[in-house]
């Protein structure tokens, strides 16, 4: 499934189309479990048209746009039991995959974040009003007492509901009971990443200096478990640890890709790997950007300027036999996707 840069797909997604199916299983609360797919980009895919070739949809259907301009939310469309779940004019409306045949619509004044898993069907209001739908007859099954005003994001793991409202609160999938609100006091934009007992979160905090902080909280309590600074979100889980690219600040000039692997129930130090694709004499160079590392399958990437470099994941890199794509002899290239089925 090759997936699309979101901030691309939100400004220019106004119907839904059968051929588009594939996209909406991202919406789905199973992406959410752990890292989100990774599409790579170099160029500038958002103010710059191109223009392609248009593809003939087998039918179409006006959905509301997300709520949130910064994220795509728990989804635009959830998919499940060979129906599609959406938002329009602020029902939850369920559509038959194949024909996009209207099937059921449920409640009034619901907002674009919607999640399946198991037979239900997750939905927030406009007033903050949590609502679990039976996915086969539209049926309500539960309200929340407990609102949460201004839900940009829902996440189902486990036997609990998370709604992201700036803050993380937890509900009870069997009833919509509450459970707990995080103790964190500055606002967590999104995403949220399941791993063990975690749940993972980031944000920027600034003070002398702007610098990103990784969160790990207690799933069944909302305590911060622990807290790293100038650490990135995860990019891949990995048994009982999680991968993080180490960030580069004003104070900290880190000039090379390094990946820190992190113990997931207390944050201690495992070990760290650094990547130089490029070769850089740091004896003669002040300054340099390390680019963005992400992890695929049994690959590293590393995106720097146009060009993305790719590395076997479990050798020493100094040591391994890279890939470089978009060389200078490919030309005018704008923009590089994937990893999609072995290919960038």
């Amino acid at each position: 499934m090759l997936s699309i840069r979101k901030s691309l797909l939100r400004r220019t997604i106004l119907t839904l189309a059968a051929a588009a199916v594939s996209i909406s299983m991202l919406a789905g609360s199973a992406a959410y479990a752990g890292v989100d797919p990774h599409t790579s980009y170099v160029g500038n895919n958002v103010d710059t048209p191109v223009q392609t070739k248009t593809v003939k949809d087998y039918w179409a259907i006006a959905m509301d746009k997300p709520v949130d301009d910064e994220s795509m939310g728990g989804g635009v469309v959830a998919s499940g039991e060979n129906k599609l779940f959406l938002i329009q004019g602020g029902q939850l409306l369920a559509v038959q995959t194949t024909t996009g045949k209207k099937l059921w619509s449920f409640g009034s004044s619901l907002k674009t974040t919607v999640v399946y898993e198991s037979g239900h069907v997750y939905v927030v209001s406009n007033s903050g009003v949590l609502y679990a739908v039976d996915a086969a007859s539209g049926k309500k099954l539960w309200t929340s007492a407990v609102p949460s005003k201004g839900t940009s994001q829902l996440y189902v793991n486990g036997k609990q509901l998370y709604a992201l409202n700036g803050d993380i609160q937890a509900y009870q999938v069997s009833d919509g009971s509450f459970l707990w609100r995080d103790d964190y006091k500055e606002p967590l934009p999104g995403p949220l990443l399941f791993a063990g007992e975690r749940i993972f979160a980031s944000n920027i905090e600034s003070g002398a200096y702007s610098y990103e902080v990784l969160h790990a909280f207690n799933q069944e309590t909302g305590k911060e478990a622990w807290q790293k600074m100038n650490k990135s979100f995860p990019i891949a889980v990995e048994n009982d640890t999680i991968i993080v690219q180490r960030q580069q600040t004003i104070i900290d000039k880190g000039m090379l890709v390094t990946l820190d692997t992190l113990g997931i129930e207390d944050g201690k130090a495992i070990k760290s790997v650094d990547y130089n694709p490029e070769n850089i004499d740091l004896d003669k160079e002040e300054f340099y950007s390390p680019g963005t590392a992400w992890i695929s399958g049994n690959q590293v990437y590393i995106a720097v300027g146009m060009k993305v470099y790719a590395y076997p994941r479990n050798e020493v890199p100094a040591e391994a036999v890279k890939q470089t794509y978009l060389s200078p002899a490919a030309g005018d290239v704008r923009y590089a996707l994937g990893p999609f089925e072995g290919r960038l």
